[in-house]
């Protein structure tokens, strides 16, 4: 990874971060259900999926993934072609001629025909047939709706998914709300990110009910679009943004040298082999996982990494909590990553892989906080202004009246006056005849 990495960010001339996530997120797609990582935490096992968000300004080499991901694409195509050709004509005539004997059987027993066919048994082979005649055997997908995205994987092998976008705008969109009147659409993604079970139920579509989804991301964003998502205060409250490695790239646009861009051929060449690789082994492992252990050293070293973030939380970094308390469970899907590119039939994970996520994601972690703290103030700089517009000066508003008309919270309004230099209080007002408190926001 390092040595195809490193030529992709001398040939394409930006940081060399962007490309290794890159492969980081392919080779968690490739791998899909193959691999699960136990005994890093006591009775909890990871998959090695990952949810991968650049931050890219215009003009930032985002078709690259793409040639990453070419080993994917291309074993995708022959995938989609055999189908086609060969694998859903054969299963639609099985189907066909199933339909046929169960006509037949309705039949004979509308006649009173004894010891004929038996229906239930050619009905439950007919709804088998269906099923495996609707079957997607794509390995990716693009930007896509909630419902769309929770019926395709429910056609794919194993509820597995990759999602790629270059232009992955709609798909952090559509997980904070952009087709929902209120609230987030992010339900499928939660449950996608750690495998549990998932449940849609929709008017005129029925209900559809995914046992174990398992769901892998990349996507290449505006970094304006990940600092909106950071100041979501409902994406940071259900732990959505603590399950995205996202890292905010900036770097020079760099003049054209008339050359051609040429990746090391050798280098390219082993990574397509490597790739194709762990998808031949989760194809050929694909009905049970392969159970990787944790060597005692690489526990102690994830461990640690661990506490030094819990002693970190108790002082003083509520803001990045949900990236905090995740930090060992993704430096435990990147590490397995790790250890699948690297040694993927060996049973046990070794300590210095183990460092190497630490790294990796401690590197990441400083980036998203960064970017957070930045994203954060800005935000609360514009809701202080909103709040200036709302309550007239020397007067007052119910913190009920700014939830309705602002959509301030109690908590946001609380912080909102403790930042704002004696300008705003909060104050509490009980009618003379008794009754609720009424909790009101007053500017001096």
């Amino acid at each position: 990874m390092a040595t195809y990495g490193a030529a992709l960010s001398e040939t394409f001339r930006t940081p060399p971060g962007m490309f290794l996530l890159s492969m980081l997120a392919a080779v968690a797609g490739a791998a899909g259900k193959g691999w699960q990582l136990g005994g890093a935490v006591s009775g909890h096992k990871n998959w090695p999926n990952l949810f991968v968000l650049l931050a890219l300004p215009t003009g930032s080499q985002k078709s690259v993934s793409s040639r990453i991901l070419k080993p994917v694409t291309d074993r995708e195509t022959e995938r989609i072609r055999q189908w086609e050709e060969t694998d859903r004509p054969v299963l639609e005539g099985q189907r066909r001629l199933a339909e046929e004997r169960l006509k037949e059987a309705l039949r004979e027993q509308r006649h009173g025909s004894e010891g004929g066919m038996d229906v239930g048994k050619l009905q439950k082979e007919v709804a088998r047939l269906t099923r495996e005649s609707e079957r997607n055997p794509a390995l990716m997908l693009g930007n896509v709706t909630t419902a769309a995205l929770a019926k395709e994987i429910s056609r794919m092998d194993h509820e597995t998914a990759m999602l790629f976008s270059p232009e992955g705008g709609d798909l952090l969109r559509v997980a904070l709300g952009l087709y929902r009147e209120r609230g987030m659409d992010a339900d499928l993604l939660l449950s996608g990110f750690t495998g549990e079970s998932y449940g849609q139920s929709r008017a005129g579509s029925g209900t559809l009910r995914l046992e174990c989804p398992l769901i892998s991301m990349l996507g290449m964003i505006q970094p304006m679009l990940l600092r909106e998502a950071f100041a979501n205060e409902e994406a940071a409250a259900r732990g959505l943004l603590g399950r995205f490695l996202s890292v905010p790239f900036e770097h020079p646009l760099v003049e054209d040298d008339g050359q051609a861009p040429e990746v090391c051929q050798d280098a390219e060449e082993n990574w397509n082999r490597v790739l194709s690789g762990i998808l031949d082994a989760r194809i050929k492992q694909s009905r049970a996982p392969l159970e990787i252990g944790c060597s005692p050293e690489a526990r102690k070293i994830l461990r640690g990494a661990h506490n030094r973030n819990i002693q970190r939380l108790n002082a003083d970094a509520e803001d990045i909590r949900n990236w905090l308390i995740r930090f060992r469970e993704q430096c435990c899907r990147v590490a397995l990553c790790f250890h699948i590119v690297t040694d993927r039939f060996a049973r046990e994970l070794k300590a210095q892989t183990a460092i190497c996520a630490v790294r990796v994601v401690d590197w990441m972690m400083g980036q998203t906080v960064d970017m957070l703290s930045s994203s954060r103030a800005e935000t609360r700089k514009q809701r202080l202004e909103q709040l200036l517009e709302r309550v007239p000066k020397t007067g007052e508003v119910t913190v009920r009246e700014l939830k309705r008309a602002g959509g301030f919270s109690e908590g946001e309004l609380r912080q909102l006056c403790a930042m704002s230099g004696g300008v705003f209080e909060m104050t509490e007002h009980r009618s003379p005849g008794g009754g609720p408190v009424s909790l009101r926001v007053l500017r001096k």
